[in-house]
């Protein structure tokens, strides 16, 4: 099994300055992202694209995995 390309929705990975990292109540959880979080998703994209996967990143997002089409940029 296999795949030409993956799209990614709703990774962001962060927060925009302002807004909730949650889509829902989080009863003041605060929850959060790890900076090492981003940058092993980061490899872990780069070594899908370096066998050929092309990647789609829809939506804001603070990943800069490269080879990455920003498909809203």
């Amino acid at each position: 099994m296999g795949a030409a390309e993956i799209h990614l929705y709703g990774c962001s990975f962060g927060t925009l300055p302002g807004d909730s990292h949650y889509a829902y109540d989080n009863r003041q959880e605060p929850g959060g992202i790890d900076a090492n979080q981003v940058r092993r998703m980061d490899y872990v994209l780069s070594e899908i694209g370096s066998w050929g996967v092309r990647i789609y990143s829809h939506g804001w997002t603070t990943l800069k995995y490269p080879g990455a089409w920003r498909a809203d940029a």
